[in-house]
C-alpha cells in the first residue's frame, strides 16, 4: 500500500462509521406512538356530543289564553276578558331520537283575582332535519288539548271546560350542549260546550267555544 492511497482509506473509514452511528441512533429512538379509534366531537367546534335515547328534557315558559268570549256578551252585555293572560307552563318530553318525541305541556294563568284558567296539551312533536341548522332546529306537533275557565264579571260568574285537538309550529336555539329556548305558536280547537252561568241569582247554559291561538316561549333543559 502506497502513501498515497492512505487518505482515502482514512475518508471511506470516516464515511462507513457515519453510517454506522446513524443506524444505530434509529435503533435506539423509540418510534412514535400512534391511537387508534374516532375523534370525539369537539363542542368547542360547534359539535354537541351525541345524546342517547331515549332522552327526557324538563321545561317551563310562558304561554297565552285566549278563547273568544263574545258569545257572552249577550250574557254580560260586553265580551268579558277575565284577565286570563299570561300563563306559566311547565313541560316534559320523551325524545325517542333526534327528530321524533312525545310532548306534554300544561299551564295555568298568572293574573290575581276571581278568573283563573288552565290549558294542557300532550302530542307528537317532529323535528324537521332538511330544514335545520346548527343553530335553528324547527318543529311540528299535534295532539289532543284540553282547558277549563272559571271567570267573574260583577256578579256574573262563567265556568266552561272542553276537549279537542291542537297543531303547533315551533323554531327551538340551543343555548349551550345541555338546554334551548323554544319560540312556538299553535292553535287549539275546541267544540262548542254549554257552559254555566250564574246571572241575576240563577245558572244559565250558555253556548261558548273555547278555541283559540296559542303563542309560548320555553325554557328547555336537557335532563338526561
Amino acid at each position: 500500500m502506497s502513501f498515497a492511497s492512505v487518505p482515502r482509506i482514512v475518508l471511506l473509514s470516516l464515511v462507513l462509521t457515519m453510517f454506522a452511528s446513524a443506524a444505530g441512533s434509529e435503533s435506539t429512538t423509540p418510534a412514535p406512538q400512534t391511537r387508534e379509534g374516532k375523534i370525539p366531537f369537539s363542542p368547542a367546534q360547534g359539535q354537541p356530543f351525541p345524546r342517547r335515547y331515549p332522552a327526557l328534557d324538563l321545561g317551563f315558559g310562558l304561554s297565552t289564553f285566549s278563547p273568544k268570549l263574545s258569545d257572552l256578551s249577550g250574557v254580560y252585555g260586553h265580551a268579558p276578558s277575565f284577565r286570563l293572560n299570561p300563563m306559566l307552563s311547565a313541560s316534559v318530553e320523551i325524545a325517542f331520537s333526534r327528530t321524533f318525541g312525545v310532548l306534554g305541556d300544561a299551564g295555568s294563568s298568572l293574573m290575581d283575582g276571581e278568573s283563573s284558567a288552565a290549558q294542557g296539551t300532550v302530542g307528537l312533536v317532529a323535528y324537521l332535519p332538511a330544514f335545520s341548522s346548527r343553530r335553528l332546529r324547527p318543529s311540528l306537533g299535534a295532539g289532543v288539548a284540553l282547558c277549563s275557565m272559571s271567570g267573574r264579571d260583577s256578579e256574573t260568574i262563567t265556568e266552561a271546560g272542553a276537549t279537542g285537538w291542537f297543531g303547533r309550529a315551533g323554531i327551538e336555539y340551543p343555548l349551550g350542549p345541555t338546554a334551548a329556548l323554544d319560540l312556538y305558536g299553535g292553535y287549539c280547537a275546541y267544540p262548542s260546550v254549554f257552559t254555566d252561568t250564574f246571572v241575576a241569582g240563577q245558572w244559565t247554559r250558555v253556548s261558548l267555544d273555547l278555541s283559540n291561538v296559542v303563542v309560548g316561549l320555553r325554557y328547555k333543559r336537557f335532563a338526561w
